[in-house]
């Protein structure tokens, strides 16, 4: 529990009728004030009633070690008006123990937490978890007693007035956790008023607005776009690769692949700036399928997944039967155009589909005196194929890519090895074009 003198400060100051705006600062004491260390070097040690506030990473005795803190501020008797900013300030403790003070590169960031948790129970171990798609950059200090003024956390403390039930606070941290770097701040429980933790806050009469835009992704460009028909503002748009655009709806491409953050500035005249971020996976390949065509029986066809698919879910022939074989072999029964979809998992970890049109114009026949037989399949040193008859042409050893691993002409034999021992286990294609230019192939796969 707290054990200091219960000192409450709550500033109101209120321009009076002359503005629209009302300004409020949070400073709570001892007796209100809700922050704790949490410190992996003892992970079980409760820090509540400390004076300081620390986030570092470190050594001792050799051994690494890492410190961070959480801060809560009560937001619950706030104003309907809406805000227009947050100003977050820290004070250097200077009565702290750490000689160091704030030093090293000490560029640290505040996340929004994400359970509740207790200033007088709390410790690393019981750490409550944090969201890393939305925080609040902190800029590095300059000397080691330098305070942290005006941290603009207005986009977090925004997300908390709108959603109050999910205010747990910050977690401070260092954005590299690497020796040796540290900020020392002063807490709540500080001896001295002007040294206590200071949350100021602007609001406006103007509606409150959460700029949720929405967006959309096709390949490596994305289509974003956002309306207000109740506050007119113009969108501006940073999509985290240099771009930064101004517009209610915009289609971007990307140039590489990756996760990005996207983030719309809803900027108005008369209510300020509202901010909205959200990330995206840009996959760095389009998902993609191929399909093999056999030239004795053209109803029959091979599908085999590209680059871009980390996995298959479901293969839709668009004739009323459907495969989750990786690699299916489907025969069309009748003569027609289907629609053929993969359902798949990209490169991102997100559900997608492919579809193509498949146009089957005629129907064949094998020709017994064709058939061969291809062993062992799955095959780890060799694969052995044996025709009836003897066979002249070119026998091809293919990746799913298309890329040929082996090709070699024959000529007038039935009985045919292919070596396969120094190949990467996958799935591969054995192709035969004969004399005559009639294609047949076969999926082998290597263990």
């Amino acid at each position: 529990m707290k054990t200091y003198l219960t000192i409450l400060l709550l500033f109101v100051s209120c321009t009076g009728i002359f503005s629209q705006n009302t300004f409020i600062t949070l400073r709570p004491g001892p007796d209100k004030g809700k922050d704790c260390i949490i410190n992996d070097y003892f992970d079980t040690r409760n820090y509540g009633d400390e004076i300081e506030l620390n986030a570092f990473a470190w050594t001792d005795d050799g051994e690494f070690f890492i410190s961070r803190f959480l801060l809560e501020f009560d937001l619950s008797k706030l104003p309907d008006n809406n805000l227009k900013s947050a100003m977050l300030s820290l004070y250097c403790n200077w009565e702290s123990t750490n000689t160091m003070l704030s030093s090293g590169e000490n560029e640290s960031g505040l996340y929004m937490v994400t359970e509740p948790w207790d200033e007088d129970i709390v410790t690393w171990s019981t750490r409550p978890h944090y969201r890393t798609d939305i925080f609040a950059n902190v800029p590095a200090t300059q000397n080691n007693d330098d305070d942290i003024l005006d941290i603009d956390v207005t986009e977090i403390v925004s997300y908390w007035i709108l959603h109050p039930e999910e205010n747990h606070g910050f977690l401070s941290k260092l954005i590299t956790e690497e020796v040796y770097a540290c900020i020392v701040m002063s807490s709540s429980d500080h001896a001295y008023p002007e040294r206590w933790p200071k949350l100021e806050l602007e609001f406006t009469n103007c509606p409150v607005i959460d700029p949720d835009f929405h967006y959309s992704v096709d390949g490596k460009q994305v289509t974003v776009k956002y309306h207000n028909d109740e506050v007119a503002g113009l969108c501006r748009w940073n999509f985290d690769d240099g771009a930064i655009i101004s517009g209610d709806s915009l289609v971007h491409t990307y140039l590489e692949g990756g996760n990005y953050n996207i983030t719309l500035e809803y900027i108005t005249e008369d209510c300020g700036v509202f901010t909205k971020t959200k990330q995206i996976c840009i996959c760095e390949n389009v998902p993609w399928f191929e399909q093999f065509i056999n030239d004795e029986k053209p109803n029959r066809m091979a599908f085999y997944p590209g680059v871009g698919i980390a996995s298959v879910n479901l293969w839709d022939f668009g004739d009323g039967w459907y495969s989750n074989e990786e690699f299916p072999i489907h025969d069309f029964l009748e003569v027609g155009e289907y629609n053929v979809c993969l359902y798949c998992i990209n490169e991102c970890g997100d559900t997608d589909t492919i579809c193509r049109n498949i146009d089957i114009s005629t129907l064949g026949i094998f020709d017994d005196g064709r058939n061969y037989q291809l062993f062992p399949n799955p095959a780890d040193e060799y694969v052995k194929v044996l025709f009836p008859l003897n066979f002249s042409g070119d026998i091809q050893l293919t990746s799913l890519t298309g890329e040929t691993i082996r090709h070699q002409r024959i000529r007038n034999t039935n009985e045919f090895t292919i070596d396969v021992s120094d190949l990467n286990t996958g799935v591969y294609f054995i192709r035969f074009l004969s004399d005559n230019e009639e294609l047949l192939f076969e999926k082998l796969v290597v263990y």
